[in-house]
């Protein structure tokens, strides 16, 4: 076969030095309907435009990746979520916050202490837990670690002259559970969160002491929520015990109050005539600033708690070992 009859290097009778009509770029093709040559013209379309030091010849050509130091580093930095030059001023208005989203939802399946739905007081009358209406309660930003454990007690009978002791059942429980989560801080919105979770497990942990119809009551009891239905659904517990860790290795972040928690501070209780209305401070004087710490660890102890009535009225151990009672409380 020749370069003459070969149709794939050009038309019929061609010169055998077709190879010179190479130009070393894109690909065209002139009039005629058989010859074929290559242009490297930067203007055909099907030039990718490649110079010679590499990468695309003009940064406004549709295909030009812009691969370079600077965009990939831009790149990056777009992609983390980081303000332009790490100047604050140009972080976007709306930041990701750690609390949210509806806790009353079936399908909210995070770790919360809250209230009894007839309960009132604490954060449902506002005040520095105000920021825990949102929630409805205490929510763990962060997935916890919990201790739980259950036990039953026996009591060995010991005859003389014998190897093995009797055990005689004497009863069940289940013991005081630990819940232990780290609580982070990004802005001051989750600090003010914090605070408020702070001040809360404070709260629920003292008795009703001073005026007030609820005077020389034992502290609140609260409910336990957390992943789902048969794990933790409105176990009834009261705290007997909280620590919070303050590090000393860590940021601190400026929390003013601002949403109302401290400017609300100046409290007229109820049984003082104040009808549980709010007043806020009448000074004047610029709002005093609390510093709460980027990360730290609350450590939680609750223990479950159950009528005499409530045991009487709901519980048998066949219902428990079905699964019906998971919903009531029972654990």
């Amino acid at each position: 076969m020749s370069y003459a009859s070969d149709n794939r290097y050009g038309r019929s009778g061609v010169n055998k030095n077709w190879y010179k009509q190479y130009t070393g770029g894109g690909y065209s093709t002139p009039s005629g309907t058989a010859g074929k040559t290559y242009d490297f013209s930067p203007s055909h379309p099907s030039n990718r435009n490649y110079t010679n030091k590499g990468g695309y010849k003009s940064p406004g050509h549709p295909s030009n990746r812009n691969y370079t130091a600077a965009g990939k580093s831009q790149s990056r930095v777009a992609k983390a979520g980081l303000p332009k030059g790490g100047d604050p001023k140009n972080t976007p208005e709306e930041q990701p916050q750690i609390i949210g989203g509806a806790a009353n939802s079936e399908k909210d399946w995070r770790v919360r202490l809250s209230l009894p739905p007839a309960a009132t007081g604490f954060y449902r009358d506002g005040g520095l837990m105000a920021p825990l209406q949102q929630t409805d309660g205490l929510i763990w930003p962060v997935t916890p670690t919990i201790i739980l454990q259950h036990s039953a007690a026996y009591t060995p009978q010991e005859p003389v002259h014998n190897n093995y002791p009797y055990y005689a059942y004497n009863n069940s429980r289940v013991d005081a559970m630990s819940i232990i989560g780290n609580f982070p801080v990004q802005n001051s919105k989750d600090g003010e969160y914090w605070l408020a979770a702070l001040h809360f497990l404070r709260s629920v942990s003292k008795m009703f002491y001073g005026p007030g119809e609820a005077q020389g009551n034992p502290p609140q009891v609260l409910r336990l929520n957390g992943y789902g239905q048969h794990i933790f659904k409105d176990v009834p517990v009261i705290v007997e015990q909280v620590t919070v860790e303050l590090r000393e290795s860590v940021d601190y972040v400026a929390v003013s109050g601002s949403s109302g928690a401290i400017n609300e501070a100046k409290a007229k209780d109820e049984g003082r005539g104040g009808g549980g209305n709010y007043a806020a401070p009448s000074s004047g004087g610029p709002i005093e600033m609390t510093r709460v710490p980027t990360d730290s660890v609350f450590t939680v102890l609750v223990q479950p708690v159950y009528s005499r009535k409530s045991i009487k009225d709901n519980f048998s151990l066949k219902d428990f070992a079905s699964g019906a009672l998971a919903n009531k409380g029972y654990i």
